[in-house]
């Protein structure tokens, strides 16, 4: 059976899921993981959330397949210019050496005013539900296609998954704080579409 686990991806708890996973499921063959296709490339990025990336560093060494489900991440993540990645390659690298503090501190502000711009228009592409109908096919037809033993996304794709193949076992993932209780009530009185087979709720870790 194809096992899907739905969470919301906030710091804290990435260490109790990798306990939950090893617990109840072992190390999987072909973990299906919201990523982007490219996520080698930009998987070091500074602006990168590094939630499921961390994910795929855990598993891969262990002879795990780390299979990229959001194929259409594209459409939701806006391109930076190439300022933008040189500059963000040079400051991972030590590479970064303005001449004044007038000039580094100029670089710093139109850098941070490109993460601004990005994290603006990357909410309000978030918020469009065609967009976000796109983003899910996708992820579907990457979950028909690979077949993976075990599948880890964002909820609302995980609903999504659960909605159109009902033969997958859905758990819904939480840690045990008020903004994951908070979180797990807003959506099933608000945006919950799929019901979950499984609820499991962790303490809450350092990671």
């Amino acid at each position: 059976m194809n096992e899907i686990i739905g969470l919301h991806h906030l710091k804290g708890s990435l260490e109790s899921l990798v306990n939950f996973v090893d617990l109840e499921f072992g190390t999987p063959r072909y973990l299906m993981l919201e990523l982007p296709c490219d996520w080698r490339c930009c998987k070091d990025r500074i602006i990168t959330s590094k939630y499921f990336y961390k994910l795929a560093e855990e598993y891969e060494p262990r002879g795990t397949r780390i299979i990229a489900g959001d194929r259409n991440r594209y459409i939701v993540d806006p391109p930076f210019p190439e300022w933008f990645l040189n500059f963000d390659e040079q400051l991972r690298k030590g590479e970064w050496q303005p001449e004044t503090l007038g000039e580094g501190l100029k670089d710093f502000s139109k850098m941070l005013g490109e993460i601004i711009r990005y994290e603006i228009r990357l909410t309000l592409n978030r918020l469009s539900p065609a967009k976000t109908q796109k983003r899910n096919e996708g992820l579907l037809e990457t979950f028909n296609e690979q077949n993976p033993d075990l599948t880890i996304v964002g909820d609302s794709h995980a609903q999504y998954l659960k909605s159109n193949r009902m033969d997958a076992h859905y758990t819904y993932f939480m840690i045990d704080s008020p903004l994951h209780h908070f979180l797990h009530m807003r959506d099933n009185i608000f945006w919950r579409t799929a019901v979950y087979d499984s609820l499991h709720i962790s303490q809450l870790s350092k990671k």
